[in-house]
């Protein structure tokens, strides 16, 4: 028995062998989207990532301005580097990819500080963390060795 909903963003398909689990199931599925939280079906991109992070991690702290300033050209930077990446295919080696060309200049035209790459390896920490914990990704993961 399949079953299916249409939401806003995208097509989840749900798999029973009766109708009624397929019912259950695609309920939990509808209950948690309107609660605000994406289903992890393994396509989740990093933008849908940073997106949740920003909504429901980054609006709840309590930051001066500039350091919110900081983390959203942060979460900027690798939804513009990384953002269309799945985030069940994201390695390790992607994300150092990025650092090292910050690291480098090749991304702004100069290098980025020690501290800059220390906040971008931060903020996608957060970003990766939150997903896991909403259910957006499926996966740990592991900071790259500076």
């Amino acid at each position: 028995m399949h079953a299916r909903h249409a939401s806003t963003t995208t097509d989840h398909k749900v798999v029973a062998t009766t109708k009624t689990e397929a019912r259950k199931r695609l309920d939990a599925l509808v209950r948690e989207a309107d609660a605000g939280n994406a289903p992890a079906d393994g396509n989740a991109t990093l933008s849908l990532a940073i997106d949740v992070w920003e909504r429901r991690v980054l609006a709840a702290k309590d930051l001066a301005p500039s350091t919110r300033s900081v983390y959203r050209w942060c979460a900027a930077t690798w939804r513009a580097e990384l953002g269309t990446a799945r985030l069940r295919t994201l390695r390790v080696e992607d994300v150092e990819r990025v650092l090292d060309r910050l690291a480098s200049g090749h991304h702004a035209g100069r290098p980025a500080a020690r501290e800059t790459l220390v906040k971008m390896r931060s903020v996608l920490g957060q970003v990766l963390n939150a997903a896991l914990r909403r259910g957006i990704a499926t996966r740990t993961w592991r900071r790259p060795r500076s």
